[in-house]
Parts: C-alpha cells; sequence; structure tokens
C-alpha cells in the first residue's frame, strides 16, 4: 500500500506521529493509500510555511494558480504515472469519465473522447 508523506516548503516529509488515515479512491471506494497524520510541531512548521507563502501566492492571478495545479497531471502524464486514478482523486470525478478523456499533455481545453465508458451511470463501475 502506498504510504504518502506531507508536503512542506517544496519537499517530501515523512510523517512522524505514526498516526495514518485511508485515503479512497472516490471512484471506487477503494484504500488506495495511507496519509500520515500530523502532530502538533508537524503543524505548526506546516501553519508557519504556509503563512510565508501565501500572500505570494494571493498576489498570482487566479488562471495562474490552476495552471500550476493542472500542470501537476501532465508532469504525471508525461512519468507515465496512474493519471486516471490520480486526476479522479485530484478533480473529484468519476473514474469510467476521466478514463474516457483523450487529452495529450497541454491540452486542458479538450473534450472527453467518445466512449461507452463516459455514459455509465454513476456507481455502476
Amino acid at each position: 500500500m502506498q504510504e504518502l508523506t506531507h508536503y512542506l516548503n517544496g519537499a517530501h516529509v515523512k510523517g512522524t506521529s505514526g498516526r495514518f488515515a485511508d485515503v479512497y479512491n472516490p471512484a471506487t471506494g477503494e484504500v488506495q493509500a495511507k496519509v500520515p497524520l500530523a502532530n502538533e510541531s508537524e503543524m505548526d512548521q506546516a501553519v508557519k510555511y504556509a503563512m510565508a507563502a501565501q500572500p505570494a501566492w494571493a498576489a498570482v492571478n487566479p488562471q495562474r494558480r490552476a495552471r500550476v495545479m493542472m500542470n501537476r497531471i501532465e508532469a504525471r502524464i508525461e512519468t507515465g504515472a496512474s493519471v486516471p486514478i490520480e486526476s479522479s482523486v485530484i478533480l473529484g470525478g468519476r473514474l469510467t469519465a476521466i478514463r474516457g478523456w483523450s487529452r495529450p499533455a497541454g491540452s486542458w481545453g479538450a473534450k472527453p473522447a467518445a466512449s461507452s465508458a463516459t455514459a455509465a451511470p454513476c456507481g455502476s463501475e
């Protein structure tokens, strides 16, 4: 099972509390990973970093902020990662709908490809 990390100040940091929570895939309902639960010192550090970064991030145009988030998925496409599952988790969509999307990297304006999978009723996958 995949064990996630905290992401603090641009770096992946392993949790130190020893406590974890399950991460469920919203499209399938299956547990796909474990996420560390932060202790008080980890939370304090995260808040410190977030407060320092917030003014600069708030000054960025909203469309640019959205592009930054979408670039993450595009980078995963280029590395061959499991993009349909990851996109489902990040974007909150049904897995069958996301599998039906046919988009090369850099083409976020593309429409879903015609596919019988996209027509499946929610919960039927």
